[in-house]
């Protein structure tokens, strides 16, 4: 169902429950409160308490700065597309290639993987050696000719066995190191907001709950719990 024919069909059944007098029903009116507070207390958080504990530029690259962090291992950024047979892939890779920047299929391909499949054979080649083995073989060297690949260029058509068949666009060839702040600092923020939120908030509640002078009915809690 589209989106307009839903929007119809929700204004249809809100009209006809406006009509049956549910805006005055009871049930409703206290739900409709209840999420009234519930808003009220997120947008306090969201804009209040956001506001006092959002950190500066400073503190975001100080964040940054701090060793071991933010690190990634050398990867290749690659469009890489599969089929049954050469001719599908040959075909495909250039309409993936074609697509809008925001929708590309890319992937990040971790050449990490070439060490363990390195240390799972008993020669440290990586190749299996046997039949059983050849899909694995094939994406061995698939992963070796992307690591050595220049930005690009382009890895097969490869046939990796059981007809299935890979082509691959190496976009970037990204070394082991730190990410680029750029990259990340969104990231960083919005972790750093989390994090302090949370204190924030405990903290606020802790201080309030000092000065406030609380009553508890509890008749009404033994009405509002009761099975």
């Amino acid at each position: 169902m589209c989106i307009r024919d839903r929007t119809i069909n929700s204004t249809l059944m809100l009209n006809e429950a406006e009509a049956a007098g549910m805006a005055n029903d009871p049930d409703v009116k206290a739900q409709v409160e209840a999420f009234k507070r519930a808003m009220m207390v997120q947008n306090y958080i969201d804009k209040v308490l956001y506001e006092q504990v959002k950190p500066s530029e400073e503190e975001i690259r100080e964040e940054y700065n701090q060793p071991g962090r933010y690190e990634q291992q050398a990867h290749a950024k690659v469009i890489r597309t599969w089929g049954s047979s050469e001719e599908e892939v040959r075909n495909r890779l250039p309409e993936m290639k074609n697509t809008p920047e925001g929708s590309a299929h890319y992937e990040k391909m971790y050449f990490q993987e070439l060490d363990h499949m390195r240390e799972r054979t008993a020669d440290g080649s990586g190749r299996q050696g046997n039949n059983e083995a050849k899909e694995k073989d094939g994406h061995f060297r698939m992963m070796e000719q992307v690591r050595d690949a220049k930005a690009g260029s382009t890895v097969g058509p490869m046939e990796l066995g059981n007809q299935q068949w890979v082509m691959i666009e190496v976009v970037e060839q990204l070394p082991a190191g730190k990410r680029p702040f750029e990259e990340v600092r969104d990231e960083i923020e919005r972790n750093m907001v989390r994090d302090r939120l949370n204190k924030a908030q405990q903290d606020k509640i802790q201080e309030l709950r000092k000065s406030a002078v609380v009553t508890i009915y509890y008749e009404n809690l033994n009405k509002a719990f009761e099975q």
